[in-house]
């Protein structure tokens, strides 16, 4: 069963999102030489199965998952 929102999200939106949480300047530098061109350009999950199973809904925005993410690594690392 998949765990998802439903809604597809590029990695430059994933990118964005952490880099406003970041505590040091960035920027985005694109590497054309590790660009795989061969990646499907969008895949979206989609967890309607395990909402029939089981009733589960997300709830949590994906902002507020990569924040806990990031503190995490932050305090772990």
């Amino acid at each position: 069963l998949n765990v998802a929102s439903g809604k597809g999200r590029s990695m430059g939106e994933l990118l964005a999102i952490l880099m406003q949480f970041a505590r040091v300047p960035m920027r985005q530098e694109i590497d054309p030489a590790r660009v795989r061109t061969q990646d499907l350009p969008w895949t979206v999950g989609d967890s309607s199965r395990l909402t029939q199973a089981t009733g589960w809904k997300p709830n949590i925005p994906l902002e507020q998952t990569l924040a806990d993410l990031l503190d995490h690594q932050r305090r772990t690392l």
